[in-house]
């Protein structure tokens, strides 16, 4: 797939607003309903938000090396790779509303002690940085940048990894809307 580069980089922001003022709705809810688990295997909203600060720990990090180490310029277009289009897409729900069932990293499932209205603060925080690391991405080369993701030994081309990462929150948003009846429309 080939994108121009500012209308990729302007969709993951806009993205990742939705995102930020969906998840702000949530701090009006009771927190004992925010870590309610609608049955034993299932994730509550601050077990679906906790998750997601785990990767942007790893992801932030990531893309701030990655821009400011990049040696090649921006570009007009991205083109993505097979691996990061195929890894990116796999995150994002099907038209039954229904992601593809993936395995959670033990590492990456935060225990319910953890868990409490900061959960939602740091997430917030976090996703403001997101937008700023979207906006620097534009002097950055999406296609020939190389970023490393939470999968060790494989390397995604940048603009694939801000996908990846960005449809990642998204499945996980979607999830935690779930748990207290909303839809979140992205």
């Amino acid at each position: 797939m080939k994108i121009q580069s500012s209308i990729l980089l302007n969709d993951l922001k806009e993205k990742t607003f939705k995102m930020i003022h969906q998840v702000e709705s949530f701090k009006h809810i009771p927190e004992n309903q925010l870590n309610h688990q609608p049955a034993e295997n299932k994730w509550s909203v601050l077990k679906c938000i906790g998750h997601l600060n785990f990767y942007s720990d790893f992801y932030i990090k990531e893309f701030e090396n990655r821009i400011l180490s990049a040696k090649h310029s921006c570009s007009e277009f991205h083109k993505t790779g097979f691996i990061g289009n195929k890894f990116a897409k796999s995150m994002l729900p099907t038209e039954d509303g229904i992601p593809m069932k993936i395995k959670t990293f033990k590492s990456k499932t935060p225990k319910k002690s953890e868990l409490s209205i900061t959960t939602i603060d740091k997430f917030l925080k976090q996703q403001k940085e997101i937008v700023q690391l979207i906006g620097k991405s534009r002097e950055v080369c999406l296609t020939r940048t190389k970023c490393n993701i939470t999968i060790k030994f494989i390397k995604l081309r940048f603009g694939d990894a801000l996908r990846f990462y960005t449809f990642h929150n998204i499945r996980h948003i979607v999830q935690a809307a779930k748990v207290i009846g909303k839809n979140f429309e992205f």
